[in-house]
């Protein structure tokens, strides 16, 4: 016997997990987009020696793609690629970066790799437009 068999209206919500998930990943991605905007100076100035003049609009790009993001996990557009695109991302913070420059602690990257992950495997949950891969 399974041993939530005893509580069966819990399963009745699964559907609305993955919205959960969507929107606090949308959120999380549009702090990282908002503190990395405000830090642009310091983090033009960090990849200036690496890009040179170029350090400026790769900033940009990173920060409008870390925006769209967040608004397709927020209003549930294409979540799947959305999602697919944030793992790259986090995956970016873990291994990539710089740890001073780092908008997240470790286990919060973690965290947000697995929930791109699930919404990956998920789908968007309710009120998203996407289809399954």
């Amino acid at each position: 016997m399974h041993p939530l068999a005893d509580i069966p209206q819990l399963f009745s919500y699964t559907f609305f997990v993955p919205t959960l998930l969507r929107v606090a990943a949308a959120f999380v991605f549009g702090g990282i987009a908002k503190t990395q905007w405000r830090a642009r100076a310091e983090n033009q100035s960090l990849l200036a020696p690496l890009l040179g003049t170029l350090s400026r609009s790769a900033l940009t790009l990173l920060v409008a793609v870390e925006y769209a993001v967040a608004i397709a996990l927020l209003v549930g557009w294409h979540t799947q690629i959305a999602a697919i695109v944030g793992t790259v991302l986090v995956l970016k913070y873990l291994f990539v970066r710089p740890r001073s420059l780092s908008p997240l602690s470790s286990t919060a990257k973690w965290l947000m790799l697995v929930i791109c992950l699930s919404l990956i495997a998920l789908g968007g949950g309710a009120l998203a437009l996407d289809i399954h891969l």
